[in-house]
């Protein structure tokens, strides 16, 4: 019968630069490892921390909005004066938008069912400038943008003939509006 299959699997010599005695094989993989944890433990704290920043400027801007996923689709969810909306940024494309006037709190995202309103698509660079985002420059024009949709949605437009910019909120009149 033969006992090679039993004999223990030489390890390779430790490089004399070594000087904890494990063998290169297990240092590279006990290194990796290591790496890796790092990579993890920064990945989590940059997800607090924009958690915390986009917390902070909601409170702020006095709405509810939360980053529901962190990385591609960028989302983030919430509600603006009692309107419900969702910004989804991917490949530097995003859209806002926000719940139906007749369900104005029935979050939209993730409900492809829901009447929804989509009051701006555009290039990432209107939300934000490098990497990673500056979530406070990004909640502040999404709220922005809401809250204008909101404003010009809601305005009658009191205007004299010939005016080409309502006085109230700011929308621009089309030749018939006149």
């Amino acid at each position: 019968m033969n006992d090679d299959h039993r004999r223990p699997r030489p390890t390779r010599p430790t490089s004399p630069e070594r000087a904890s005695g494990i063998p290169d094989d297990v240092g590279c993989a006990h290194e990796v490892a290591f790496e890796t944890d790092q990579r993890l433990a920064d990945i989590r704290a940059a997800m607090a921390a924009s958690k915390a920043e986009i917390t902070d400027a909601a409170r702020r801007l006095g709405v509810d909005a939360r980053q529901l996923i962190p990385a591609a689709p960028w989302v983030i969810t919430g509600t603006v004066d009692d309107r419900a909306f969702y910004m989804r940024e991917r490949g530097d494309q995003y859209t806002i938008v926000i719940a139906s006037d007749e369900e104005p709190t029935v979050q939209p995202w993730g409900r492809p069912d829901a009447r929804a309103i989509t009051v701006r698509t555009g290039d990432a660079d209107d939300i934000y400038i490098g990497t990673p985002p500056d979530y406070g420059r990004a909640m502040d024009f999404i709220v922005g943008v809401i809250r204008q949709h909101l404003r010009r949605a809601s305005c009658p437009h009191p205007h004299r003939s010939g005016d080409r910019y309502c006085a109230a909120c700011g929308i621009a009149f089309d030749d018939a509006d006149v």
